[in-house]
Parts: C-alpha cells; sequence; structure tokens
C-alpha cells in the first residue's frame, strides 16, 4: 500500500522524507488543510514528531524525531545551527555576481501572515549567503543556492525578494527588475533542504550559539516576568506525547530558589504530562500571538493527538526540560516540578521551581517590562473571558505621598 510519501532514510531516532510542491508539510486551519506530510509519515510511524517545516510552495527534505528525547536533541541541533541546510531557488532576472549575501533584519508581516517583512524597528537579525549557479538566457532566470544562516521563517524567500526588489543587479531596468524578482519569489518558489543528518547526541544543558532575540533573565528576578499577571502558555512532554493549554492564573512565588504557581485543572491533558514528567515550561504570549493562546486553550489534548502541529506553531527546545517552548512568544521559564500533592488536589495549583528563564529585549531587559505604542505587537495579554483580552497597558511611575 502506498503511505502517500517517499521514505529515504529511517533509524531508531529519525526519519528522512522528501515532500513535495504543494504538500502542507503540517496541518493548516481547517478541515480542508488537515493533510499534510506529517500526518501521512505519523499514520505509518506513529512516533513521528515534527523537528522543522517546509513552506507548502517547497519541496526537500524534512527530517521526523522518533520520540520526545530525539525531538529536543534534533530541535536543539537546528537551534544550534549544527544542521547544514541549502535551498535552491530559480528566481526572474539575470542575477550579476557570482555570490553575496543578504543582511536584513525580517519581522512578521501581521496583515498577512505567515508572511515576512523586512522590519528595521522590530525585526529580528537574518543572514541569507547565496551563490550563482546557472543563468538561463532563454527564459531570463537565475538559479541560485541559498544557505539560510540564522534560520528565521521564510528567510530565503523574503530576503532574496527584497534584495531583489531594492537593488539593480540585474540586466534589465531596476523597474522591470523589481516587478519581475516579486513575482518570481511569490509564484515560482522551489527550493529544497539538505540537511546533513546524523544521530545527535543527548542536548546540552547550555547553547552555545545564543539566539540574540531570547536572553538570559537572572533566576531571581525571573519572577518580574509574571509579576504584571499576563496569560501564559503551560506545555510539557512525556511519552512521546506533548501538549499545550493556556492559563490565566499565575503567579511568582519566592525569588530565590525562584518559584512560580500556576492553576491547572484536572480535566486538562497537559497536567497529566506534567503530572507523569515531573515538569514543564510557560511561554508568555503577546499580543501578536492572542489567536493561537485562545485557540490552545480551548482546544484538548484529549481529542487532538499534536495541538502545536495540528495548528501550526513552531516550538524550540529548552535547556532543562523536554517541554517545548513556543516561539512567538516574548519570554520563557523552564520548570521543575514542586509536588505539593494537597494543594495539586485540593486546590488545582502547580509549584514550579525556575530553572531557566529568557525573555526578548525588545520587550523586557534590565530586569523590566517596557512596552511602545498601544498597538505595539510585544504587549502582553491578560485573559477576562470569551476569548476577550486586554494589553498590557501605559506604564506610570509612582511617587511617595508627603506626610499632611
Amino acid at each position: 500500500m502506498n503511505p502517500g510519501f517517499e521514505l529515504l532514510h529511517a533509524d531508531d531516532t529519525l526519519l528522512v522524507v522528501v515532500k513535495p510542491a504543494g504538500l502542507l508539510a503540517v496541518p493548516g486551519r481547517g478541515e480542508d488543510k488537515a493533510d499534510c506530510l506529517w500526518a501521512r509519515v505519523a499514520a505509518v510511524h506513529p512516533d513521528a514528531l515534527i523537528v522543522h517545516r517546509l513552506d507548502m510552495a517547497a519541496s526537500g527534505l524534512m527530517l521526523f524525531a522518533r520520540g520526545v528525547e530525539a525531538q529536543r536533541a534534533l530541535s536543539q541541533a537546528f537551534e544550534q545551527r549544527r544542521v547544514g541546510k541549502r535551498y535552491e531557488a530559480v528566481v526572474c532576472g539575470i542575477v550579476e555576481g557570482a555570490q553575496g549575501e543578504v543582511d536584513l533584519p525580517l519581522g512578521a508581516d501581521w496583515p498577512n501572515r505567515p508572511r515576512q517583512q523586512v522590519d528595521f524597528a522590530h525585526g529580528k537579525p537574518s543572514l541569507t549567503r547565496w551563490q550563482r549557479m546557472s543563468v538561463d538566457a532563454q527564459t531570463g532566470t537565475t538559479r541560485l543556492a541559498l544557505e539560510p544562516v540564522t534560520g528565521r521563517s521564510h528567510s530565503c524567500a523574503c530576503t532574496w525578494r527584497t534584495s531583489a526588489t531594492r537593488s539593480s543587479a540585474t540586466r534589465s531596468t531596476r523597474r522591470r527588475s523589481r516587478r519581475r524578482a516579486c513575482c518570481c519569489t511569490r509564484r515560482r518558489w522551489n527550493c529544497g533542504i539538505l540537511a546533513a543528518a546524523k544521530r545527535s547526541p543527548s542536548p546540552a544543558l547550555h547553547r552555545s550559539d545564543h539566539d540574540p532575540m531570547r536572553e538570559d533573565v537572572d533566576l531571581p528576578k525571573a519572577y518580574k516576568l509574571l509579576n504584571h499577571g499576563p496569560t501564559v502558555i503551560v506545555s510539557a512532554a512525556h511519552g512521546g506525547r506533548r501538549n499545550a493549554m493556556a492559563a490565566a492564573w499565575s503567579v511568582p512565588l519566592e525569588f530565590e530558589p525562584a518559584r512560580i504557581a500556576v492553576v491547572l485543572d484536572k480535566s486538562t491533558f497537559t497536567r497529566t504530562l506534567v503530572e507523569a514528567s515531573g515538569e514543564f515550561a510557560l511561554s508568555v504570549p503577546c499580543r501578536a500571538f492572542a489567536d493561537a493562546t485562545y485557540t490552545l486553550g480551548t482546544t484538548s489534548g484529549h481529542q487532538i493527538a499534536d495541538k502545536l502541529a495540528h495548528f501550526g506553531l513552531a516550538t524550540f527546545a529548552g535547556r532543562h526540560v523536554a517541554a517545548p517552548l513556543l516561539e512567538g512568544c516574548v519570554a520563557w521559564l523552564e520548570c521543575r516540578l514542586v509536588r505539593e500533592p494537597h494543594a495539586q488536589q485540593a486546590y488545582d495549583i502547580f509549584v514550579g521551581e525556575v530553572l531557566a528563564a529568557s525573555a526578548d529585549p525588545r520587550a523586557f531587559s534590565q530586569g523590566r517590562w517596557h512596552f511602545g505604542a498601544a498597538a505595539d505587537p510585544l504587549r502582553t495579554i491578560h485573559h477576562v473571558g470569551g476569548g476577550h483580552f486586554l494589553l498590557s497597558g501605559e506604564g506610570v511611575q509612582a511617587a511617595m505621598l508627603k506626610p499632611v
């Protein structure tokens, strides 16, 4: 029986599968987008877990981890850029020069998600190296080899489209070059990933290649990540399953050792994983992540095998826990469960000792939160019921009253 995918390699830790162009890598929103490469692979290999993604229009090789430990190791290998990636793309226009690089900050194009855009104010550093492979003068196209150094989402398509739009390095006129380059990357993008997939060692407890958008927070200051009462996303993993849920009730408890508490209802699947694994993680979502937060809070892991994959939410590996941490949030805490059986059973309160904490420095730095304009997509959210959230408001510096 044809499983609906081409398997190139399989061992105890990973699968290497060919993704054809036009097929989703992970499920999209809606029943009409349920068919995807991961679903086809999981039907044959139930232990297959998502490590990375490719755009629907892209073809290439995808890696799937076999089990949570392998997923954690492979995810960390990707994060630390120990996995080599190479894309090939045919772009409209005759590109001059043998090689070069595009170094531009990328951020989400919120009205047109999941598209990315160059954002000099809030974008994350993104570096893509390119090398000209061949030129087809008859069709007026150039085949390029692309290496995304920083690995941002859609970095190859977005940075090359922007570079072509901003550059006059084609033999056509500048105006025509702009128009054709944009059309090419949107409609004719075709690329593949060639990853040197080897059996990954156990992940280390530190990151040698630090992401500039996730700065460590001193543990005695970790309480400040929750002190203003944001909604959080609680995640956990155990026995080949992972899950995440939204929680409106969380609170810091102690400075040293840093401890927090969160309320997890007995009916939730995340609670089952937390109790079994003895650990969990908190991701602090922001305005831009409100839809995802509401979705995770209104769906159950009892009915959906992997909510994160089902809704196409990207994660990264923690340093101390197997629980996935969610990309797109503004703060993250990795916690070891401090078992308090009475509090857990009587009040649904789970206490965690914070093992590691980090935050997006655009929103939290020097031990405090700082938000921009009211429309700032990095503002944290506070659930007040029915999918309605309030945003963190304007800061006010108080002063001591004078005695009368």
